[in-house]
């Protein structure tokens, strides 16, 4: 897989937005969690 360059505008967004006042691996996960519930939607409802 190819290496992307760096984004400064998307690094940002992950520190300040998902990650924010997360040290431990399950907080990470958790920041990621909330961050993908609210921001992806899908043209159907699914169970």
């Amino acid at each position: 897989m190819a290496k992307r360059e760096l984004d400064p505008i998307r690094e940002h967004r992950i520190d300040y937005e998902i990650v924010v006042d997360a040290y431990t691996e399950d907080e990470i996960a958790m920041g990621w969690y909330y961050y993908l519930q609210d921001k992806i939607t899908f043209p159907f409802l699914a169970k």
